[in-house]
């Protein structure tokens, strides 16, 4: 339960401290993400946020669509799903957050609040959260 508690605070704050409006992905976000070497899902409408502490998408795809797509982009990674959060990041199986924090990281999951934060169509409710420390 703490682990839980820890992973949705850290990820609330990286995504919350930057503000919220759904549209094109600003030019040093998107160069971040080429650096990094990771792929943006197709179609997603980015949200809000900066690499190096979360980005945040959304598509009207279903979420296991999405975790699927990024499961065959990247099949070296591991998935966490011990904390009611599914997690996909670079390295080993069976990290905490702390470690998955500081490497690549994504998370994908269903938010029923997500366009009325971001100004989206009623059906965007899957919301991918990209971070590259």
């Amino acid at each position: 339960m703490y682990k839980k508690a820890a992973l949705m605070i850290a990820l609330g704050v990286m995504v919350a401290t930057v503000p919220a409006f759904g549209g094109d992905i600003p030019g040093d976000v998107k160069a971040g993400f080429d650096k990094a070497g990771l792929k943006i899902y197709p179609g997603a409408v980015y949200c809000t946020g900066q690499l190096e502490w979360g980005v945040r998408f959304a598509t009207s795809d279903s979420p296991e669509k999405v975790r699927k797509w990024y499961q065959e982009q990247y099949p070296q990674w591991s998935v966490q799903d011990k904390y009611d959060l599914w997690t996909f990041y670079d390295g080993p199986p069976d990290q905490g957050p702390g470690f998955i924090m500081g490497v690549r990281n994504l998370f994908v999951k269903f938010t029923a609040e997500l366009p009325a934060w971001h100004s989206l169509a009623a059906d965007m409710t899957t919301e991918i959260t990209m971070a590259a420390p």
